[in-house]
């Protein structure tokens, strides 16, 4: 098999296809509420369990991705996520939707995965921060525009266009990958030969291990509030269209991939764990202006989006620091940790969106105190870690 490294580009589709999923139906779910007679604590279960099937899919694929290589498992998982895309355009009821809503995470996560799995193969730990940085402010673009995408879709035909979007999407991704992602050299006898339980058990006995998801982990809790209980907010309370919010959205993605770029530039020159520290300290200053700008002016939108601009500043600083240092505890299972510290990841992001789901009512305090919460405690996991040293040299 070609041991030729796969194309930046690839890496980027396969990544971006699960955020494309989880991100375009923003706009479409106050029109799914009323189209399935729910309410939209019940609705928020597209998002919620999107993130548990794709947390939980990330623990068994990471040594998956040890055992049987990167290629396979990419290709196998896009081809899931466009069976699960179809199922999602032709549910008739909540249950079948929610249940198409979990194959098309399980299928998609999958590049999420490999491609983090495929950059810790073929570069070190802070130039994998670096290349981390780059390949995530690349991807960004994706989700950044298919809240947008969505609202337009929306505004011109229903929620189902948007799935038939998402299978069409996923299908070129696949197409792409068949034609250009190469196995890298990572797989070799030594990780294949460790047993599934073994390598999760090495990694949870790591004290950095632990640190480093949590911080990844809280992280994204903080970021999947604001995911889950802005489009209520805004659409449903400040009667803002699916559309406008499409391009409010832009907002934060913007400053998001500003963060990823930071971490491109400074990520060998400052190294991943003081890259990590200052990401996670950022987003205290956005929620402080979030909460003084909410409790002035509660009906504009600008203020949820601009004053956590430094939330995703941070965010996009923070994360590919702290997946270059998880993948670099142990380089050996990088599947296994991507797979593990994946699932935190997400994990923590589910349970955060669900509970705003159920807690947002006629106001936005609920998210902005979830938020707070959460980022606070991703600032403390950031300096649990020790030092660098903490990281397997073997």
């Amino acid at each position: 098999m070609s041991q030729k490294a796969p194309s930046l580009a690839v890496l980027v589709a396969i990544t971006t296809i699960n955020p494309l999923a989880l991100n375009i139906l923003q706009p479409a779910l106050p029109e799914m509420t009323r189209a399935f007679a729910t309410d939209y604590g019940t609705i928020q279960l597209t998002l919620a369990l999107f993130l548990v099937g794709s947390a939980l899919a990330q623990i068994g694929l990471g040594a998956v991705t040890d055992k049987y290589g990167r290629r396979p498992v990419a290709l196998a998982g896009l081809a899931i996520f466009v069976a699960g895309s179809t199922a999602c355009m032709f549910a008739n009821s909540i249950a079948l939707l929610v249940l198409g809503r979990i194959v098309q995470a399980i299928g998609g996560i999958a590049g999420f995965v490999v491609s983090r799995a495929v950059i810790r193969d073929l570069y070190g730990r802070d130039v994998a921060a670096s290349k981390l940085g780059y390949v995530t402010m690349a991807m960004v673009v994706v989700p950044m525009l298919s809240p947008l995408l969505g609202g337009w879709i929306i505004r011109y035909f229903d929620y189902t266009a948007v799935f038939a979007f998402t299978a069409l999407a996923g299908l070129l991704a696949l197409i792409f990958a068949v034609l250009d992602l190469n196995e890298t050299k990572h797989r070799v006898e030594s990780a294949g030969s460790v047993p599934f339980a073994n390598a999760y058990a090495t990694l949870l006995t790591s004290r950095a291990f632990i640190a480093h998801s949590l911080t990844m982990g809280l992280t994204s809790a903080t970021f999947f509030t604001f995911l889950a209980g802005v489009p209520y907010v805004v659409i449903e309370l400040q009667k803002v269209s699916p559309a406008a919010f499409g391009f409010w959205w832009i907002t934060a993605s913007l400053s998001f991939m500003l963060g990823n770029f930071v971490a491109g530039r400074l990520g060998e020159r400052i190294g991943s764990n003081k890259l990590v520290r200052i990401g996670t300290a950022l987003p205290l200053l956005g929620l402080a202006l979030l909460a003084a700008g909410y409790a002035m002016w509660p009906g504009e939108p600008a203020v949820l989006f601009l004053a956590t601009l430094p939330n995703w500043l941070g965010s996009g600083m923070s994360l590919p620091g702290a997946s270059a240092n998880v993948l670099s505890v142990r380089p050996d299972l990088a599947g296994a940790a991507s797979g593990l510290s994946g699932a935190v990841h997400l994990g923590a992001g589910a349970i955060a969106a669900y509970v705003v789901g159920h807690l947002l009512a006629d106001t936005a305090w609920p998210m902005i105190a979830i938020m707070t919460i959460t980022a606070f405690s991703a600032l403390i996991a950031s300096f649990s870690s020790g030092t660098s040293a903490a990281t397997w040299r073997g």
